[in-house]
């Protein structure tokens, strides 16, 4: 039998969508991206805002590092990831993000925690890869 093109890695987006966490993550992190475009990414003070939550996140990242208890992980930090990478997500594409749209979608429905924490590192620790491309 030949394999539907339409559900491949079917089990893994399912796995990933059925995690209320993931879908937090993923809810927040759309939801700043969605909010920068609603407001147009063509101003200063956009760039300036995104830079200090990207400078906010690295402190934030740097304890989440720190912690231990894999159950505090999973019931607080949602929110702030999807924040950190919706905000990585809008400096990443800057005025393209409207073009960009699907392509953005289709990324935030495979995040996951952990993704999200390497990507959000990577960027962090390495700004000029993110504002400056």
């Amino acid at each position: 039998m030949k394999e539907d093109p339409t559900i491949k890695d079917r089990d893994y987006l399912l796995a990933i969508l059925n995690n209320r966490n993931n879908r937090e993550i993923q809810a927040s992190a759309f939801q700043i991206a969605i909010y920068y475009l609603e407001e147009g990414f063509n101003n200063v003070e956009v760039y300036k805002t995104i830079n200090s939550n990207i400078l906010m996140c690295r402190e934030y990242i740097e304890e989440v590092n720190e912690l231990k208890d894999d159950k505090y992980l999973n019931k607080y930090i949602p929110y702030d990831l999807g924040f950190c990478y919706g905000g990585i997500i809008v400096a990443k594409y800057k005025s393209s993000l409207a073009k960009n749209i699907y392509k953005i979608i289709d990324d935030i429905i495979h995040l996951d925690k952990e993704r999200a924490i390497e990507v959000i590192k990577y960027y962090v620790y390495n700004p000029d890869k993110l504002l400056h491309d």
